[in-house]
């Protein structure tokens, strides 16, 4: 990795953007004006700065000192050229860098979690007018406590309107259980909630020892006992070292989210029309030929990579042609590429909706990339297929590793993080939205992927 070329390359985007940007015409402040998409400039040095503080190859410290300069001398240019209104161009990512750089470091890495446990158990909620399902998926004790992770389908009764969240809250709130050395403990529940379906976590307080055998669960009238201890030998997992350089793997990135954002067609037929093409965020496309040419100047990418060519595949193949890619079209696209290219295209809704469900699965996956992950259930609902994950060492953008999904049909599947997610002393609990969602599959694939090393498991899912 060429630290100094990669530092170089970033001033000189950041030059030539204040060059364009000092000739532009004055930022206009109207409700149009501000509406407007944002200028291009500045977007194209937050990519080029983000892909190569990804790969390692430039300091966040660096990108924030240099986006600095930028700003200063911008600032100092307009207010003579054109108003007394600094105009300042604010990438939002190193913004958000810089301020935890301020904030100092983070806390200190805790050690791998201490235990996970697949469940898969349906427990009947009755609390007064609130009737449902509360879906026990997985078991996980790691240094910032004990949970269970969740989903709940929660109604209220068949006459009269349905009662509020808080009220669907409280049933939620209202839970007990008991280990195997008689210990109480009070489970609160942490996570989204709506009308009817609820998903996240069941802390217990206080925090369990680590070696209890089983956990009593009291809810209402019913009790329901859980065993911790797996009565199954765990899934295999597999790591291997990484197949990608850091900028294939940054690439391999961008394409994900790409794919993550075709939209998932209708069984509708009048949401599908012969034209119908993706609406994605500009900041997926713009500059990539930019930062492709930055990680090739910085050593993170190889001139003689596939991954530029098959991306401009990607890209245009889906109706993006302002992504800047010079490099040759490929057709050889890696399989999850292909698998979920080919289903968009297709332009078929699946036959039947994956269905309300939970998947009791949990395992825990080595670390990689200084990052220790842990897969903890998932389940359908109304935001499709949601993979629960907990993670601990996550680089400052609390980006998690990329993961694939491969089904029993072989179909690939990307996750998008959704905004919902609980962060506490360097641990990280999120939801994982699966694209396109996942059927009643009896086992999948996942491969999480990172920049030193790949992990590969299968898990067999047992639906409730």
């Amino acid at each position: 990795m060429d630290r100094e070329r990669a530092e170089r390359y970033l001033r000189l985007i950041a030059e030539t953007e204040l060059r364009r940007a000092t000739i532009a015409p004055p930022r206009d402040f109207s409700l149009s004006g501000l509406l407007a998409p944002r200028p291009e400039s500045a977007l194209r040095f937050s990519k080029v700065a983000g892909a190569l503080i990804a790969v390692g190859a430039v300091e966040e410290d660096t990108a924030a000192a240099i986006q600095f300069d930028y700003e200063l001398a911008l600032t100092a240019r307009l207010r003579d050229a054109h108003s007394s209104s600094p105009r300042l161009l604010s990438p939002p990512v190193l913004r958000q860098r810089a301020a935890r750089l301020l904030r100092g470091p983070k806390p200190a890495e805790q050690p791998a979690p201490d235990r996970v446990a697949p469940i898969g158990m349906m427990i009947p909620v009755r609390f007064e007018d609130i009737r449902g399902e509360l879906y026990i998926m997985a078991y996980a004790h790691t240094p910032t406590g004990a949970r269970f992770t969740v989903a709940a389908w929660l109604r209220g009764p068949v006459f009269g309107r349905p009662p509020h969240p808080p009220a669907i809250a409280s049933a939620m709130h209202n839970l007990t259980a008991t280990d195997d050395k008689g210990t109480a403990y009070q489970l609160s529940y942490r996570g989204p909630g709506g009308l009817v379906e609820w998903a996240g976590e069941l802390f217990l307080s206080p925090e369990p020892p680590p070696d209890i055998g089983w956990l009593e669960i009291t809810a209402g009238e019913t009790i329901r006992r859980i065993q911790l201890d797996q009565l199954t030998p765990p899934p295999q997992v597999t790591l291997v070292s990484a197949a990608h350089s850091p900028g294939e793997h940054h690439l391999h990135g961008v394409a994900a989210r790409v794919l993550a954002g075709l939209p998932v067609f209708s069984s509708d037929r009048r949401l599908r029309t012969a034209g119908f093409r993706a609406v994605l965020p500009e900041y997926l496309t713009h500059a990539l030929g930019d930062v492709i040419d930055a990680l090739q100047v910085a050593g993170a990418l190889s001139p003689l990579s596939a991954v530029p060519g098959q991306l401009r595949t990607l890209c245009e193949s889906v109706g993006i042609l302002d992504h800047g890619i010079t490099a040759t079209a490929r057709t050889d696209l890696p399989d999850p590429w292909l698998s979920l290219l080919t289903g968009f295209h297709r332009r078929r809704p699946d036959t039947t909706p994956p269905g309300e469900g939970c998947a009791g699965v949990a395992v825990a996956l080595p670390e990689f990339d200084g990052v220790r992950l842990s897969i903890l259930g998932l389940h359908n609902g109304v935001d499709g297929t949601v993979i629960h994950v907990h993670a601990a060492g996550l680089p400052a953008d609390d980006m998690f590793p990329l993961l694939w999904i491969r089904d029993e049909d072989g179909r690939w599947h990307t996750t998008r993080r959704s905004v919902s997610g609980s962060s506490h002393n360097g641990e990280l609990s999120s939801r994982l939205e699966v694209i396109p969602p996942l059927h009643r599959s009896s086992w999948i694939e996942v491969l999480a992927a990172g920049i030193s090393a790949e992990v590969k498991t299968s898990l067999l899912l047992r639906w409730r």
